[in-house]
């Protein structure tokens, strides 16, 4: 990872245009010293806000995939900016997606949105196992490590998914092998203290 003194962009990008993604990321799982104020633009009144890719101008608006990895990091030190209402995109967001969103800002997810997530879960190991995880590996994190259990579990290529992405395969470009695998360790410990947690109970 690249860090410009402001934002960290990833290392074999030649734009910051997933930068609200990453640096989202980064602090969901831990990193220091990044701040996400960078990724919200307001008017002078401060009354009018919106989610930006990166802050040195971007050509994209805002989509629900940066918005998801975004709000995640939020939730850990800034949720009450996270809000739909800040995203430009016209994607539409699945129940899964609405209920992440809940919540990052505190409150509960429903039953359907519950559900809808654990889907997601099972048809991401059994139909797309490689597939781009990161939007779905931050709303399992902010859902509870009994979702990355079913993950994990299901899905037994899910480390493969990762480093496919960040640093190996048609991802090698990106060149980010220290964050997989910083990825790949906190999921590990997760999952193993939640099973010695169900195991004390």
């Amino acid at each position: 990872m690249i860090w410009d003194g402001n934002i960290f962009k990833i290392q074999g990008a030649s734009d910051f245009e997933d930068a609200s993604m990453f640096n989202g990321l980064l602090v969901l799982f831990g990193y220091a010293g990044v701040d996400l104020n960078h990724f919200i633009e307001r008017d002078s009144a401060k009354k009018n806000l919106k989610y930006v890719r990166h802050p040195y101008g971007t050509k994209y608006s805002f989509s629900r995939d940066q918005t998801i990895c975004l709000a995640a990091g939020m939730a850990k030190t800034m949720p009450e900016n996270v809000s739909r209402n800040f995203v430009s995109g016209r994607d539409i967001f699945s129940p899964a997606n609405n209920g992440h969103l809940q919540r990052c800002t505190g409150r509960k997810s429903n039953w359907l949105q519950n559900l809808w997530l654990k889907a997601e879960i099972l048809f991401h190991a059994k139909f797309t196992p490689l597939a781009e995880p990161n939007q779905l590996i931050a709303m399992m994190m902010i859902a509870g490590p009994e979702y990355l259990k079913l993950w994990t579990g299901k899905n037994s290529q899910w480390q493969r998914s990762i480093r496919k992405y960040w640093y190996t395969e048609n991802g090698h470009w990106r060149n980010e092998k220290d964050f997989a695998e910083h990825m790949i360790k906190v999921i590990k410990e997760l999952v193993t203290t939640s099973n010695q947690s169900l195991e004390l109970a």
